[in-house]
């Protein structure tokens, strides 16, 4: 049967929401993939169409930890091109859905400087206002994007997590971090090479963010 929709992953979710309950701003923590097609993912996100299985046609308006999502990875000759499905969230002492990039050269990430996917998206969420009356905010990009993310193992199995930056000019009154955000130019590199080679690419997104609210 052909996949509807983003399906949640065979995986112990309790830690991931014990994750998010201890760090409320946990940021990116909800995103959104529009529905496309192979053809469509390859136009968009230089996936070769002929990669794509019915599994990795996910999508979703609300995206969440433990869900199983699309990622992309290196294929042949460094091209970001290798399209597989995972779990958001690295399971550690707890779930962890979100990577600082200040952190990527601490100890515990290091071994995984060059385990980056990509992450497709079309747009992520941030909340504010209190518990009870909270007001949700989407950012879009107006293109197709990625985010940065790793691919890792603590021992205790396999699943992606997405960088974060500090937040550019559209989201700072809302959060003080966002994903990293690549754009299509930047997918190959990001996925290719060497980690030194890519620091440049760590940064807040510079392009226009457009914030809408949402119900």
């Amino acid at each position: 049967q052909p996949v509807t929709g983003f399906q949640v992953a065979s995986v112990h979710w309790m830690p991931v929401l014990s994750a998010i309950a201890r760090y409320p701003r946990s940021m990116c923590g909800r995103y959104r993939l529009n529905r496309r097609d192979a053809d469509q993912l390859e136009a968009d996100f230089g996936v070769p169409s002929d990669r794509v299985t019915e599994a990795m046609l996910l999508y979703g308006e609300d995206i969440r930890p433990s869900q199983s999502v699309l990622a992309i990875a290196s294929g042949d000759d460094d091209h970001a091109d290798e399209p597989f499905v995972a779990t958001w969230g690295v399971r550690d002492r707890f779930s962890m859905i979100n990577t600082k990039s200040e952190s990527l050269d601490k100890w515990q990430w290091r071994d995984w400087q060059n385990s980056r996917i990509l992450i497709p998206a079309d747009g992520f969420f941030e909340w504010t206002g209190e518990k009870g009356s909270k007001v949700r905010h989407q950012f879009d990009a107006g293109e197709p994007i990625a985010f940065g993310g790793l691919h890792c193992d603590f021992g205790k199995g396999w699943g992606v997590t997405i960088i974060t930056v500090p937040a550019n000019d559209d989201v700072a009154p809302f959060h003080d971090r966002m994903p990293l955000i690549l754009r299509p130019h930047e997918f190959d590199a990001w996925a290719g090479l060497e980690f030194d080679d890519v620091r440049e690419l760590i940064r807040p997104f510079d392009g226009v963010l457009t914030e809408s609210v949402v119900g």
